[in-house]
């Protein structure tokens, strides 16, 4: 009897990827015309006397969307060929032999035309949470401490950007594929373990999120994973690898799952073994366009500085759109190669919408008097670069300073105020530009300032999230100062006490929440992925909510409870259930 044999496994890959690199910053390619060629070969390996028959390859393929397009232009080897969509939507290719030949390769080559834009996706993923992307407590919590005080695709930026430099790129896990979960606590991954935490992130804060598996341009092309997800009726595509959105046309979209677990499948009707020995595309530019997604200029306040002072560098960005991406900036070098002006930062994530400022620090070397060095210092922006001439002096002793007095505790969106004091012992009136930096917030003031103490008065709002903030005072005359912030607050809402009571086939789970301040809520309850939420309303400082599932097999149920009150976290449980039908 002819047995219908099933091989999940890629034994081995040949990389034979295309090396010819036509283009010259990835991040600003906006259109691409390739040619991508898969090709492999079966090895049917006979272990009995039964003739083979009906050998299948199911092979992912480049994908038909809103933002790509795919012709097929040559299928090579086999016998015919069909196109069928998998239960997520996405198009895969079956090769079919119908009388394959046994102990000798079995060649193939498909070759595609493939056309991707910088355009909006708008089919939106509907994909369950699995056990790679499900979420725990600690990741919940992260996610939404991240996130406080922060809305609309700020937040989804926040998490991505979080996700990048909070796990390291490690080449070691390229051989297995590891949960969220995992990645939170090891800090390690590739672009596979990057994903899955950001699905898992950006589930927890509730949005429909999946991973998108394909091939991008790096130094050179390669496999590779992304995330998408659902915001205000469109998608928004995400690398939080390369930190980038909306990821560039060099993504060139292969699948899409709710996880980063994918394979090719193999079967054939016949006591034989299967090996199939596969190549990594050969993709083949015939165009493409680039364009920066961001366009910047940038300006030194001032550009001359004085021996051991403060200096500060501003970038004035603008997109077209919401983007997401990286500004760097690199300092001239001393004798021993060293920077010889020292930044505050080497770089800084720019998330906005359609222009924002972006600020760095510099603090320069002291010098011998009488000298004078001017210091080329490098941005560089979406594959862009912009250089400013720092010029540091030491023609006299400085004759001002810069103190300031405020209140360092704080409450979450509490109004403080914060008084400057700038002190000129000189002689001659001085023009002076005074910025204040606290929680992403930017104020200045430009004055002339006199011979002896002039006060300037500011008022701010405290975050509404909780933690430290560091306040930064600085004037353009090379003086900084800064003062950590807390900003407490008690938590407004706590679970009691948990109870689980089965009914039949029906799980009851009561939840019981105690009001420590007369506020609104959610209780938002989990099992298995899926969600359930009901509202905490003024009045009782005790209230009582239960939640009814049935789970659909045996076993372990994973349940995980958690309050919020005006989108911030308040206190959470998380624990399993044993079910048996």
């Amino acid at each position: 009897m002819n047995k219908l044999v099933l091989f999940f496994i890629i034994l081995f890959f040949i990389p034979s990827v295309s090396a010819q690199n036509q283009i010259k910053s990835s991040e600003n390619v906006e259109y691409l015309h390739a040619d991508l060629i898969k090709t492999g070969s079966v090895f049917l390996q006979s272990t009995g006397f039964s003739v083979p028959s009906d050998l299948h390859l199911n092979i992912l393929i480049p994908q038909t969307t809103n933002s790509q397009e795919t012709d097929i232009i040559s299928v090579e080897g086999p016998d015919e060929y069909n196109i069928t969509k998998d239960k997520f939507g996405n198009q895969i290719m079956t090769l079919v032999w119908k009388r394959p030949p046994v102990n000798r390769d079995i060649p193939y080559r498909v070759v595609f035309d493939v056309k991707v834009y910088n355009k909006t996706e708008t089919r939106a993923g509907n994909f369950s949470v699995t056990g790679l992307t499900r979420p725990s407590m600690e990741i919940t919590k992260k996610a939404f401490e991240i996130t406080e005080g922060l809305e609309g695709i700020y937040k989804i930026f926040k998490v991505t950007e979080w996700v990048n430099r909070w796990v390291e790129y490690d080449k070691g896990c390229m051989n297995f594929t590891k949960s969220a979960v995992w990645t939170y606590h090891t800090r390690k991954g590739t672009c596979d373990e990057f994903s899955n935490l950001l699905i898992s992130m950006l589930r927890a804060l509730g949005y429909n999120a999946w991973y998108v598996a394909g091939y991008a341009f790096s130094k050179d092309w390669g496999p590779h994973g992304w995330v998408e997800v659902e915001y205000n009726g469109r998608v928004v595509s995400l690398d939080p690898t390369w930190l980038e959105s909306p990821v560039d046309a060099t993504h060139i979209k292969f699948v899409n799952l709710p996880d980063s677990n994918q394979t090719e499948t193999a079967g054939v009707l016949g006591n034989v073994k299967i090996l199939w020995n596969k190549t990594e595309p050969e993709i083949k530019i015939v165009k493409e366009t680039e364009k920066p997604k961001i366009k910047a200029y940038s300006i030194g306040i001032p550009t001359k500085i004085k021996s051991g002072s403060y200096g500060l560098l501003k970038i004035h960005a603008f997109s077209d759109n919401c983007v997401l991406s990286e500004a760097r900036t690199e300092s001239c070098k001393n004798s021993k190669g060293a920077d010889f002006i020292e930044l505050s930062e080497k770089n800084k994530t720019m998330g906005f919408c359609y222009q924002d400022d972006y600020y760095f620090f510099l603090k320069a070397p002291e010098i011998k008097k009488g000298f004078l060095y001017t210091c080329p210092v490098t941005v560089y922006v979406s594959g862009k670069k912009d250089i400013i001439n720092f010029t540091v002096v030491s023609d006299h002793e400085k004759e001002t300073k810069l103190y300031f007095n405020t209140q360092s505790v704080l409450t979450p969106g509490q109004r403080f105020i914060i008084t400057t004091s700038l002190l000129n012992s000189g002689k001659r009136k001085e023009n002076v530009s005074v910025y204040v930096f606290f929680n992403g917030i930017v104020q200045s003031k430009t004055i002339d300032l006199k011979t002896g103490e002039t006060q300037i008065k500011w008022s701010l709002n405290a975050p509404e999230k909780t933690g430290k903030e560091t306040l930064y005072i600085y004037s353009s005359l090379g003086d900084l100062a800064s003062k950590d912030m807390t900003i407490i607050e008690n938590k407004k809402l706590g679970i009691s006490n948990i109870t689980v009571i089965r009914g039949g086939n029906e799980i009851h789970v009561f939840v019981n929440v105690v009001k420590l301040s007369n506020v609104t809520g959610s209780v938002v309850f989990r099992v298995n992925g899926e969600e359930q939420r009901e509202k905490i309303s003024f009045g009782n400082q005790t209230q009582t909510f239960e939640f009814v599932f049935e789970p659909e097999s045996s076993g372990t149920q994973q349940i995980s409870i958690f309050l919020v009150s005006k989108e911030k976290y308040q206190d959470g449980w998380e624990g399993s259930i044993m079910f048996e039908k």
